[in-house]
C-alpha cells in the first residue's frame, strides 16, 4: 500500500520544488487509508447500516484525496508561475527616469536634388507639464483609454479576464486588456509585438513603474509620449498643430477629438478620415459623459461644437508634413512605412531622399489645372491625374493625384484610383500576339466579329463595334493599332486567347486585378494611371521591367546608410525584339494616328489613346527615349464627360507637359534604326506591291521590317485572240477527260 500512495504522489507533483513535501502527504494518505482499512476489519453482521459506513468511509477517503490532488497541484502551478514570473523580469529593462522629457527627433523627406520636401515633425516635441495640460484633456484620455486608471495599480485584472476570454473564444489575441501604464511600458520599453510573452512583460513593467511613481506623473509622460497623427508626438505639439491652442485652452469637444486619435493616428486623422474622426470624438464624448466628468448639457454642447466644427479650419501648420507636393509625399510616406514600419519612419529620425523632381511636380501641377480650369466645363471634366516615370531607372519623377488637395479631397487618383483604361490597354494584347509570331503585317478581320461566352447554364454572345460604326474588313495588326480598331482587336484576341493578356498584364508590373472575359481586349479592367505608366516604360526600356520607386536613400539619425533603394527590382517582361516591333508600331499612333494631338516635332513619341464607352475615362499614356508619363482625366463620381476623347485633351496636356521636361540629347530610340526602311503595300490585299498593283501605299520601319508576300490578288488574266476557222475545238460532250494515272503531289 505504501508503495502504491507513493508512486501516486510522484505523478500528482508537477514541481521538482515542492518534493519535500511528499513525505508528509504520505503520512497523511497512510492515516487516513489505515483507518478506513482498520474499519473495514472490524467483525460484523452485513446489514445496510454496514454498507452505508463503507460508502461514508470510501466517500470520505476518495474526497480527501481529490483535495490534496487540487491543493498539490495548485501549490505547484503557483511556484511555476513564480519561477517564470522570475525568469521574466530578470529579462526585463530598467524603468528610466520619467520625469526625462526627451527631444524628439524629426524624419525628413528629401526631393532628389536635397530639397526638404516634407516633415513628420515640422514643430519640435513641446513637452508640456501636469499642472499646465488642463483638465479636458487628462480627463478625455482617462475616459476613453482607462476608465479605472486611478482605481488599479497598473494592471486592470477586470479588462484582462474579459479580454481572456474573448481571445480564448477567437483563437488569437484581439482584444488586449492594456492601461495607461501598461502602454507607457510598451512605448517605453517593449515593441508592438503581439504576443502573450510581451503582455506579460507589459504587466510587469506597469506594476513596477506604478510602485515607483504616482499617477499623476505616469499620465504627464503619457500625454507626452503618446502620438496625434499628423507628425504630432506628445499633447503638446497635437494641440499647437490642430487648433493653434496649449492643452490648458482645449475645449471638451476639441480634447474629445485628440483623445480619440491615440487609438488609430493615422487612419482617424481628421485631414484625412472626416467620418471616422468625427465618429471616435463622439464615442469619447460620451465616455466622459458615462464617466461623471461631463453633465448631461456639456455633451449636449460638446456635440453640437463637434458637429458645426469645420476640419478646414483647421491651421495651417496639422497639415504641413501633407501639403507640400501632397500627392507624392504621403505615397512616399506610404511606401516608407511599408518598408521600415512605422514607429522607425515616425520616431527613428531618418533621412529619407526620394526620387522627386521639383521642377517637374510643378510644371506637371500646374498643366494639369490649368487644362481642366480652361476646357474642363466645356467637355464636362472635373479631374485628373498624371504620373512620370524615368524609363531607365523606374523613378517616379512626378506624381499629381488631382487637381488640387485640399481637406474635402484627399485621394490620389494617381495610385488609389481604379478606372478603366479603354484602348490603351492594346498594345499589350498587341505585344502578346507579337511573342508568338505575329507581326505588323498579320492580317485582321475588321469586321462583325462574334464571342461566344458560357455563363453557367446560359450562353451569351458579345460582339463589339467599332467607335465609328464602320468595318475596314481585312486590315494588318500596324493599321488596326494605329486606328484603335475594336473589332480587329478582338479578332486577335480570339486568336492568342485573353489569358495570353493578362499574363503580358502581370509581367509588365499592372498589379490590380483584372477580369479574365473578352472585353478585357478593350480596356474593361480596372487599372491606376501608375500601372498604366509603369507597364508602358517596359516597352521604352526594351521590354525590361523596372520596379517603379520613390525612394533612394534612408539614413538613421547618426547618418549611418540604412538602405539603397535607388535600384529597384527589374526583370525581362518580354524580348527586345518584341518590345522593339510594339515600339514601332506605337510611333504610328503619335506620328498620324489617333494620338496626333501629342506628337512633338523633333522628338520620338510612341503612345496610345483610350476612351471607354459612355466616354467616363480618357486616357493617353505614351513615352520618350527618356520618360513615360501617364495622364487620365474623367469624374470622380464616373458620370459620362462630354464626348472627351483621349486623344483630344489629355493628349493636349501630355503634350505640353512633355514640352516642359527635360528630354537630354537623346531625342530617338537607341534601339531603333536611324533611317528607317521603306516598305511599299498593295492597298487591295496590304501585301506587297506586285507588278501588277495600281493603288498602292508607303510604310516606314524603324524596327526590322516583316517578311511579308507579294500581292497575287492584281494579277492580271491575258485574253488570248483565237481564229475559229483555223482551230479546230473538240466537242467537250465527246470527248473523254484523260485523267492521270498517278496520284497527283500536292504542293
Amino acid at each position: 500500500m505504501r508503495v502504491q500512495i507513493s508512486k501516486s504522489i510522484a505523478r500528482l507533483n508537477p514541481c521538482p520544488e515542492i518534493a519535500e513535501t511528499k513525505g508528509y502527504l504520505e503520512s497523511i494518505l497512510l492515516a487516513v487509508v489505515g483507518i478506513a482499512g482498520r474499519r473495514h476489519t472490524i467483525p460484523m453482521k452485513r446489514s445496510k447500516y454496514t454498507l452505508r459506513r463503507r460508502a461514508l468511509s470510501f466517500f470520505r477517503v476518495f474526497t480527501v484525496v481529490i483535495i490534496l490532488s487540487v491543493l498539490f497541484v495548485g501549490l505547484g502551478t503557483t511556484m511555476t508561475a513564480r519561477k517564470i514570473k522570475r525568469d521574466i523580469e530578470q529579462s526585463l529593462p530598467p524603468i528610466r527616469d520619467l520625469d526625462h522629457l526627451e527631444d524628439k527627433r524629426i524624419t525628413r523627406f528629401l526631393s532628389s536634388d536635397g530639397k526638404l520636401i516634407a516633415t513628420l515633425f515640422k514643430e519640435n516635441y513641446k513637452p508640456v507639464k501636469f499642472e499646465d495640460m488642463g483638465d479636458n484633456i487628462k480627463n478625455a484620455v482617462v475616459a476613453i483609454e482607462d476608465a479605472r486608471f486611478y482605481q488599479h495599480n497598473g494592471v486592470d485584472y477586470r479588462s484582462v479576464a474579459r479580454a481572456a476570454v474573448q481571445n480564448a473564444l477567437a483563437g488569437r489575441i484581439q482584444q488586449g486588456a492594456s492601461t495607461i501604464t501598461m502602454q507607457l511600458a510598451r512605448h517605453l520599453y517593449l515593441s508592438d509585438e503581439q504576443s502573450y510573452e510581451r503582455k506579460i512583460k507589459e504587466a510587469l513593467l506597469a506594476r513596477k513603474i506604478e510602485q515607483e511613481y504616482g499617477k499623476d506623473k505616469i499620465l504627464e509622460r503619457y500625454l507626452n509620449e503618446v502620438y496625434f497623427g499628423a507628425g504630432s508626438m506628445g499633447i503638446g505639439a497635437a494641440s499647437s498643430r490642430y487648433f493653434k491652442k496649449t492643452p490648458d485652452q482645449l475645449t471638451v469637444a476639441q480634447a474629445a477629438l485628440l483623445a480619440g486619435l491615440i487609438q488609430s493616428p493615422t487612419y482617424l486623422n481628421p485631414l484625412t478620415n472626416h467620418r471616422g474622426a468625427r465618429y471616435r470624438q463622439i464615442q469619447v464624448l460620451t465616455a466622459l459623459r458615462d464617466n461623471d466628468y461631463i453633465t448631461g448639457q456639456e455633451f449636449r454642447d460638446s456635440l453640437d461644437e463637434a458637429r458645426q466644427a469645420d476640419f478646414d479650419e483647421l491651421t495651417p501648420e496639422a497639415g504641413r508634413p501633407l501639403l507640400k507636393y501632397p500627392y507624392f509625399t504621403t505615397y512616399s510616406m506610404k511606401k516608407a512605412i511599408d518598408a521600415f514600419g512605422e514607429k522607425k519612419v515616425y520616431e527613428g529620425g531618418l533621412t529619407i531622399r526620394t526620387t522627386l523632381d521639383l521642377k517637374a511636380q510643378k510644371h506637371m501641377e500646374s498643366v494639369l489645372t490649368e487644362m481642366l480650369g480652361r476646357y474642363g466645363g466645356s467637355y464636362g471634366v472635373n479631374n485628373g491625374a498624371a504620373v512620370l516615370i524615368e524609363n531607365k531607372t523606374g523613378h517616379i519623377k512626378a506624381l499629381v493625384g488631382g487637381k488640387n488637395w485640399r481637406s474635402g479631397d484627399r485621394f490620389n487618383r494617381a495610385t488609389q484610383a481604379l478606372r478603366q483604361p479603354g484602348s490603351t490597354f492594346k498594345p499589350l494584347l498587341y505585344t502578346a500576339a507579337l511573342e508568338r509570331g505575329y507581326t505588323q503585317d498579320t492580317l485582321l478581320n475588321d469586321g462583325e466579329v462574334k464571342w461566344v461566352v458560357k455563363d453557367g447554364n446560359k450562353t451569351k454572345v458579345w460582339k463589339p463595334i467599332n467607335s465609328d460604326g464602320r468595318e475596314k474588313g481585312k486590315i494588318p495588326m500596324r493599321e488596326a493599332l494605329r486606328l484603335s480598331r475594336n473589332q480587329a482587336t478582338v479578332d486577335l484576341a480570339q486568336k492568342v486567347g485573353v489569358w495570353s493578356l493578362l499574363d503580358m498584364a502581370e509581367r509588365t508590373g499592372i498589379k490590380s486585378e483584372l477580369p479574365r472575359v473578352p472585353s478585357l481586349a478593350l480596356g474593361t479592367g480596372e487599372v491606376t494611371p501608375l500601372d498604366m505608366a509603369t507597364a508602358y516604360s517596359c516597352f521604352a526600356n526594351q521590354g525590361t521591367f523596372h520596379e517603379p520607386t520613390v525612394l533612394t536613400l534612408v539614413t538613421d539619425a547618426e547618418n549611418q546608410k540604412l538602405a539603397d533603394m535607388s535600384h529597384g527590382w527589374s526583370r525581362q517582361a518580354t524580348s527586345p525584339e518584341v518590345a522593339e516591333q510594339t515600339v514601332d508600331m506605337m510611333l504610328r499612333v503619335a506620328s498620324r494616328g489617333t494620338g496626333a494631338a501629342a506628337f512633338i516635332p523633333g522628338l520620338q513619341i510612341a503612345g496610345k489613346t483610350g476612351t471607354t464607352d459612355s466616354f467616363k475615362d480618357a486616357w493617353f499614356v505614351g513615352f520618350t527615349p527618356r520618360y513615360t508619363l501617364a495622364v487620365w482625366m474623367g469624374n470622380d463620381d464616373n458620370s459620362p464627360t462630354r464626348h472627351l476623347y483621349g486623344g483630344d485633351l489629355p493628349a493636349r496636356a501630355w503634350r505640353k507637359m512633355m514640352l516642359g521636361l527635360p528630354q537630354g540629347r537623346q531625342k530617338t530610340f537607341d534601339f531603333l534604326a536611324t533611317t528607317p526602311v521603306k516598305r511599299v503595300y498593295c492597298k487591295k490585299s496590304h501585301r506587297l506591291k506586285g507588278a501588277d498593283c495600281k493603288e498602292t501605299y508607303a510604310e516606314t520601319f524603324r524596327a526590322p521590317a516583316p517578311q511579308t508576300p507579294k500581292c497575287t490578288e492584281c494579277k492580271s488574266t491575258k485574253v488570248f485572240d483565237v481564229n475559229i476557222g483555223e482551230v479546230e475545238l473538240p466537242d467537250p460532250l465527246q470527248t473523254r477527260p484523260d485523267y492521270p494515272q498517278a496520284r497527283p503531289v500536292i504542293l
